[in-house]
């Protein structure tokens, strides 16, 4: 997803940018992940500009004194976003992701207890589902999910 040169300018001033993430430079040597995505793409200070992209200045706040991972590069103006729509996202994706967990962690129960109950041997927590599907055909049973 792309943002137009005005919503770039409406972000910039409320203080609201991050590079988005699918963007790749080879001038930018920082490709350590922080808590919050990758630290340049957050931390930056806009050192030039013209009409379609920024000169971005960047800091490796967890570099240690012997390296300089400082540096700059361009940046289009189309490849940024709203922090607080990124944040957004992330934690709609960390809700589905553990929804979906959960839903499959529900469903594996159901299927051990449903095999323990029809006296399936060999059946424990930890076997891989398709191996307790075959130890349940093995039996000469059928499992039918709900």
């Amino acid at each position: 997803m792309t943002i137009s040169i005005e919503e770039f300018n409406q972000l910039r001033e409320a203080h609201d940018l991050k590079v988005c993430d699918w963007v790749r430079t080879d001038n930018v040597r920082l490709q350590r992940a922080d808590g919050d995505g990758w630290g340049w793409r957050w931390d930056f200070t806009i050192e030039a500009e013209t009409e379609k992209a920024v000169k971005v200045r960047y800091m490796d706040i967890a570099g240690d004194e012997f390296r300089d991972d400082s540096g700059s590069t361009w940046v289009s103006k189309r490849c940024f976003e709203s922090r607080q729509a990124y944040k957004a996202a992330q934690d709609a994706r960390q809700a589905r992701q553990e929804a979906a967990f959960k839903a499959g962690a529900e469903s594996y129960d159901k299927l051990i207890a449903w095999a323990k109950e029809h006296g399936v041997k060999g059946v424990r927590a930890g076997l891989r589902r398709a191996t307790i599907l075959a130890k349940i055909q093995e039996a000469g049973l059928t499992y039918a999910a709900n």
